[in-house]
């Protein structure tokens, strides 16, 4: 869900439970309006911080998809990084275990050749 959307939901689901209250508020029609009206300024300026909360939410979230993906770039490279360097490391001990086992089989051949000549 991107910020935008976030953003949307918030605005239509404030404005659907401000007039759920309205409708369902138990004073009269006039009594509301008086009250709204006494209100006006305090729900423009909850609307306004309301705003401003929700640019600074739609910040944070644009701010942490960023760091998110550079924070997950550079663990990759580190990963290449050290996976390289254990291939690198692990190098000259796969040469030397293959010349140990290629000495093994060669062992191996040259005695089934004597067996094979005492039978």
């Amino acid at each position: 869900m991107n910020g935008k959307s976030l953003l949307t939901g918030f605005i239509i689901g404030g404005i659907a439970a401000g007039i759920a209250t309205i409708l369902t508020a138990p004073t009269s029609g006039k009594e509301t309006r008086k009250y709204l009206s006494e209100n006006k300024d305090t729900w423009i300026e909850q609307l306004s911080q309301l705003k401003l909360d929700l640019g600074e939410i739609t910040k944070s979230i644009t701010t942490l998809s960023t760091e998110g993906r550079e924070g997950l770039t550079s663990f990759i490279l580190d990963v290449k990084t050290l996976i390289e360097g254990w291939q690198a490391d692990i190098k000259p001990h796969q040469e030397q275990l293959k010349s140990e086992i290629d000495a093994i089989q060669d062992t191996l051949q040259e005695l089934e050749r004597k067996i094979e000549l005492h039978n």
